[in-house]
């Protein structure tokens, strides 16, 4: 059962930083994206605000996060809110969000990239300000790959949603209860039998628990891997029980930032490419390796624009009425 953790906080004078972005940065695109992604279960995002409890530190704390800027010139202000805030974990906060939201990263060399493909250059003129999102917890993100293998975004998000609640734990902020994603110690110790009993594969169950294991003993290391060439990362993934090379790819985008990854097999981007290019299909992996040849250097970045104009559309489906099987 999920373990509830009542805290003092110092929410009504919470520790607060100003954090700026390059240019063009869209928060307004950042918060539609995450309403309409199916991962985001424990993000909470209202009036123009995104908050999300996490682990910093070993201390847990509150992230809100609102935008005081325009496109143009950004400026977020981060909140934390929790017991015992003091520089430290401040500083760390606010180092987790920039490199979670990319302010930090110039947009300018994408951009000029696109432009060699005219077809993403259309999107890319549709969502210019968009920037590439990381899951914000690196052992999330290796979840969350995982469980979405050969099912679909809705039944992945029930099981996250129900691993959330077997391991999970929550965070009390002012009589709200805020979830907080899993520890590796707590998936390494879920019970395969009520793991089954919220529809959990049996191997879905070995792989989680083998990820979590390999992070436990330090066989994946996610700071360090971000130090480390692509390859060198990708080739430390893919040797771990449950990660083969979708994941992988996935992983070096979403987890550790590396700009030039490209799941090709994943089948959103198949069929987000299958049907820009008029392909009257879904696209075959090796025709999404060859059209993401004209982005060499950026292909992670333009992965993250196709999924989220498929996300768009799949919500413009849905509000029409329209059937979907995304």
């Amino acid at each position: 059962m999920p373990q509830t953790r009542r805290k003092p906080t110092s929410s009504v004078h919470p520790a607060t930083v100003e954090l700026p972005a390059i240019a063009p940065f869209d928060f307004d695109l950042l918060l539609r994206y995450l309403r309409i992604w199916p991962a985001a279960v424990l993000e909470k995002i209202d009036a123009g605000r995104y908050r999300r409890a996490v682990t910093l530190d070993g201390r847990e704390v509150l992230l809100s996060i609102h935008s005081i800027g325009t496109i143009s010139r950004p400026r977020l202000v981060l909140e934390v809110f929790g017991a015992g805030v003091d520089q430290a974990i401040i500083a760390r906060a606010a180092a987790l969000v920039r490199r979670t939201f990319s302010l930090d990263a110039d947009p300018a060399p994408f951009l000029k990239a696109a432009q060699a493909d005219p077809v993403l250059a259309e999107l890319v003129g549709r969502l210019h300000a968009l920037r590439p999102i990381m899951i914000i917890d690196p052992f999330e993100a290796a979840l969350w790959s995982i469980l979405g293998q050969q099912i679909n975004l809705a039944f992945a998000r029930r099981l996250k949603q129900a691993l959330i609640e077997l391991c999970g734990s929550h965070l009390e902020i002012d009589g709200e209860r805020c979830g907080l994603f899993p520890k590796p110690a707590q998936v390494a110790g879920l019970d395969p039998h009520l793991a089954r009993q919220r529809q959990f594969s049996r191997q879905k169950v070995e792989y989680v628990r083998s990820v979590a294991a390999a992070v436990l003993s330090g066989q994946i290391d996610f700071e360090m891997m971000r130090t480390q060439p692509a390859e060198q990362a990708f080739g430390a993934l893919i040797a771990v029980k449950g990660i083969g090379r979708w994941t992988a790819e996935y992983l070096l985008i979403r987890a550790l930032g590396f700009p030039d990854a490209i799941p090709a097999a994943d089948v959103g981007l198949r069929k987000a490419i299958g049907l820009a290019y008029g392909l009257g299909r879904t696209a075959t992996e090796e025709e999404v390796r060859a059209r993401s040849a004209k982005w060499a250097g950026w292909r992670g970045w333009a992965a993250f624009y196709w999924w989220l104009d498929r996300l768009m559309a799949r919500e413009a489906n849905l509000t029409s009425g329209a059937q979907t099987t995304t």
